[in-house]
């Protein structure tokens, strides 16, 4: 089953290409085939779901091939239960967003090309088990998403894409020296170079080092995930994207962002992230504040989501410092919540706009018995959002409080639970959002059924998980039960050293005391 794995990335990637050859004026003819290629790699992610053992610990559908055997570089990949999650979700969000998308829009071409090669890096990034071939999805996938930004024109159009490709560039350096540095100490260690994940862990590094490789990496996925204060790229973007890339931009490159502080960070860095475990959670209450009273003087429809994408990323973070098992698994499952939410808001909000233009982006008055279906769908996408109980960003929200408040007392509770004032700040999109005269549109009042199809899988997605969270909690045991093994060693060679500390300082006082002294004697 490995090679349908390797079709997940290289089937959107090969269909790129393919649509490239298509002459410019068949945008029509464009879209239908990315979106069956979306739709192809959707199922064959499905069925790696369904043949997916949870009972097995450790990687499954492995494949491996020597790429540049004299570096140590090989095509490695591979999913476990923390990973699998997040590949089905940039199959979801790339096939609704394109099939949200306006048939026959202007640009349509250039946005399905982009979309396409955008799903195959950010796939390659959540399977990859090779650092640097993690890093060369991790660098590429950036490219699709400024051409997404940019696409059509304009000057603030351009102005944001080339903001965002400066912030991703920026965070892709320190990734990679690290990267560097890490193989290269291997290399001076056991003699060879390698870039493979489990060749990496366990390195003996000292804690200074450590904490400049983990500051690197910190930095590279903090912009990925718009953490404060590296998030102002965010709302820009997002506001600029058509809606298919606004779609992969928040609900997959944001994921990315998280994925890697969860991935890499404390699992190949135990002490440093330690030693700089209360920084990142005073960095997460930040953004939990920043986001809380920015929401609250927003106006713009996908501002109001960049604002709930900051709170939801410093809330991912917050759980991921606590190092405690229900914090980093209540930190995956609001990651993915996330990504649902933020997708069904971005595809519920371009529908709301193509009904209602009025120029300044907002929709007056309350009409839901004219549009009940998108009415209730709009109710449900905001309701999670808020982390209403029985959704998925309760079911995310609440272990991550748990975990936060077992680690850190009482202000994490009463940060987490912060997040409430989101339901303030998001209201607009229901006050203004759910009814209004539908003036100068040609769309249906209620949702098309191409629309329909679009976003119901994720509202489904985000019921099902906030009934039911616990199979993905039970995936996310045995990858986070790895990681805090490794804490826990750290933090057993921090006693020891604390007590060797102690026990100098005691010897060196009684030597002290038994050495006379010159006036005596």
């Amino acid at each position: 089953m490995e090679y349908l794995l390797t079709a997940c990335i290289w089937l959107p990637l090969g269909g790129a290409l393919i649509l490239v050859l298509l002459p410019s004026e068949r945008e029509g003819l464009a879209r239908e085939l990315a979106l069956t290629m979306a739709g192809v790699q959707l199922l064959m992610t499905i069925a790696i779901g369904a043949r997916f053992d949870a009972a097995v610990s450790g990687v499954q559908f492995v494949a491996r091939r020597e790429w540049i055997p004299a570096l140590g570089i090989s095509f490695h990949i591979g999913v476990d239960g923390l990973s699998l999650p997040f590949v089905g979700l940039v199959a979801l969000l790339g096939f609704a967003g394109l099939l949200a998308s306006r048939p026959r829009a202007e640009g349509m071409k250039g946005v399905s090309i982009a979309v396409l090669t955008a799903m195959g890096a950010l796939t390659g990034c959540f399977v990859s088990l090779d650092l640097f071939l993690f890093y060369t999805f991790f660098e590429f996938a950036p490219l699709p998403l400024f051409f997404l930004i940019g696409i059509r024109g304009g000057t603030s159009r351009i102005y944001a894409a080339v903001r965002f490709l400066f912030y991703a560039a920026s965070g892709s350096f320190p990734v990679l020296i690290a990267i560097l540095y890490l193989a290269d100490f291997r290399r001076l260690a056991v003699g060879t170079l390698g870039f493979g994940l489990e060749e990496l862990v366990g390195l003996p590094l000292p804690l200074e080092t450590q904490q400049w490789l983990l500051l690197a990496f910190f930095v590279g996925f903090a912009v990925r995930g718009a953490l404060v204060p590296l998030h102002t790229w965010l709302a820009e973007a997002e506001g600029r994207a058509p809606v298919a890339g606004a779609v992969l931009l928040a609900g997959g490159w944001l994921s990315l962002g998280g994925y890697g502080l969860l991935r890499f960070c404390p699992y190949l860095f135990p002490d440093a992230f330690l030693h700089f475990r209360l920084y990142f959670f005073g960095l997460a209450l930040c953004g939990l504040s920043y986001s809380a009273i920015l929401i609250l003087v927003q106006r713009n429809r996908r501002g109001l989501i960049a604002c709930f994408s900051i709170c939801q990323m410093g809330l991912v973070l917050l759980g991921i410092s606590s190092l405690q098992l229900a914090g980093m698994q209540g930190s995956g499952l609001l990651l993915l919540s996330h990504g649902l939410i933020a997708a069904a808001l971005l595809l519920l909000v371009d529908m709301l706009e193509r009904r209602e233009r009025d120029g300044d982006e907002r929709v007056k008055g309350w009409a839901l018995p004219s549009r009940p279906v998108l009415s209730v769908c709009l109710l449900i996408a905001v309701a999670a959002a808020v982390a209403f109980p029985g959704l998925s960003g309760f079911a995310g929200l609440l272990p991550v409080v748990l975990g936060g408040y077992e680690a850190f007392g009482f202000i994490a509770l009463v940060s987490g639970f912060g997040i409430y004032l989101l339901a303030v700040g998001l209201l607009p999109l229901l006050a203004n959002g759910s009814g209004g005269a539908v003036e100068r549109s040609t769309e249906p009042a209620d949702l098309h059924w191409r629309e329909g199809v679009a976003v119901l899988p994720l509202l489904l997605c985000i019921v099902c998980i906030g009934l039911f969270p616990r199979p993905l909690e039970s995936a996310f045991e045995e990858p986070f039960s790895q990681v805090l093994t490794r804490i826990d060693s750290a933090e057993e060679r921090e006693e020891v050293e604390h007590l060797e500390d102690g026990g100098e300082e005691e010897k060196d006082g009684v030597t002290e005391s038994e050495t006379p002294s010159l006036g005596e004697g």
